[in-house]
């Protein structure tokens, strides 16, 4: 998911990231609970996982 995450932030030009502020923050948002320690035996990890990857996916495809 990182991958994508940054591959996706390294395709961006300055300008579009300029435009699409409000889409990179709502993306970020949905990355970031992934950063804070989780208990790995939480059911909760799959739909974090499955949140975040379509999460990706769909500013991926709002890239055209």
């Amino acid at each position: 998911m990182l991958a994508d995450y940054h591959g996706i932030l390294r395709q961006l030009r300055p300008v579009e990231a300029s435009l699409m502020q409000n889409d990179l923050a709502g993306l970020r948002a949905k990355v970031r609970p992934g950063f804070t320690p989780l208990n790995w035996n939480s059911l909760h990890i799959s739909a974090y996982i499955e949140s975040v990857t379509t999460s990706i996916r769909a500013f991926h495809n709002s890239l055209g």
